[in-house]
């Protein structure tokens, strides 16, 4: 009877908890180590908005690419990127993806289709939309997610992306992760109140979804819904998803005491958790919290030693300074 359940209704449960057990854990062990001082790059955390880069992974085919941003963690391992490669760059060290030299805001695995992400704020937009348009112009079949905030929802890139994209009618999802906030600042101090994300990409003929982050059930259902149109008519959509970041813009550390969040504070934040609803999805249809837990304790047995693994790593010899540098 349980194994009908998921077929039925919610195959996509179990493996998309694992991928945001990963993100999670993933994180949980990064700030760790950046609080004991070995790690030096920037690092902005996705804990709190693991649901939508663990939802496209579990849906995304080996041809379909992916584009992150400056908070892209959730983003690389969902695509199937390293652990390995991951923590190694943030550490410095010559294996990871970009060779140490990057940090956390520079990752790419081209073997998984995780095409890269930048610190520059919409950079990854315009890409993405090149990305769609190969894919298109190929026939491959394949199609780009990109990834971006509602902070650079508001920088020309955006418009320009969603125009062309709907000119060419390229298979390109954009996935607008609404944390509510451009760093500290909330929308309303940002934006009109008659602003409608919805209304700006209809108007240019951009399907567009919203999704609830803190809500694996109905979200899925979104996403889902997303990803088949833009296989099935090779066009643009735009899918919005409200979620809570837990953390600091930048920083393995909570920022309640600076009292701007109103909306997200920390008892709503825990009790809205995307980890704990999901868990409790599980619950729902019969699997065990020792399983779950199980499973948990699984991924962060692989992660640490992946951690370990990087701290080992040598790190860059001067010789390599100049290697891969451009301009």
């Amino acid at each position: 009877m349980l194994e009908k359940k998921l077929e039925t209704s919610s195959k996509w449960a179990i493996p998309v908890y694992k991928l945001m057990a990963k993100i999670r854990i993933a994180e949980e062990l990064t700030a760790s180590h950046y609080l004991q001082n070995k790690i030096f790059s920037f690092v902005h955390f996705c804990i709190g908005q693991e649901l939508a880069p663990a939802a496209f992974g579990y849906l995304c085919e080996s041809k379909d690419r992916t584009f992150g941003n400056h908070r892209s963690h959730g983003h690389f391992l969902a695509k199937g990127g390293s652990a390995h490669r991951m923590f190694s760059e943030m550490l410095g060290k010559r294996s990871g993806s970009s060779s140490g030299k990057g940090g956390s805001m520079h990752l790419i695995d081209l073997e998984v289709g995780f095409a890269g992400t930048s610190p520059i704020l919409s950079s990854s937009l315009p890409l993405a939309a090149g990305s769609a348009w190969v894919q298109k112009a190929s026939g491959s079949g394949g199609i780009t997610i990109v990834y971006t905030g509602d902070g650079a929802s508001e920088e020309g890139n955006f418009y320009e992306t969603l125009n062309i994209a709907a000119l060419w009618k390229l298979p390109l999802i954009i996935v607008v992760e609404n944390n509510l906030y451009s760093v500290n600042t909330p929308a309303s101090a940002r934006r009109p109140q008659e602003f409608s994300m919805e209304n700006l990409a209809r108007s240019l003929g951009v399907d567009y979804f919203f999704a609830d982050g803190t809500d694996p059930a109905s979200a899925m259902k979104v996403f889902e819904n997303c990803y088949s149109l833009a296989k099935a008519t090779s066009r643009p959509c735009l899918v919005e998803v409200r979620a809570f970041r837990h953390l600091a813009h930048s920083s393995p550390l909570t920022d309640d005491k600076l009292g701007y969040r109103v909306e997200d504070t920390e008892d709503i934040r825990l009790v809205r958790d995307p980890i704990k609803a999901i868990r409790e999805h599980l619950v729902a249809l019969d699997f065990s919290a020792l399983s779950l837990d199980l499973m948990w304790t699984e991924i962060e047995e692989e992660l640490r030693s992946e951690f370990s693994l990087a701290l080992s790593e040598p790190n860059p010899s001067p010789d390599e300074l100049f290697y891969g540098l451009y301009a």
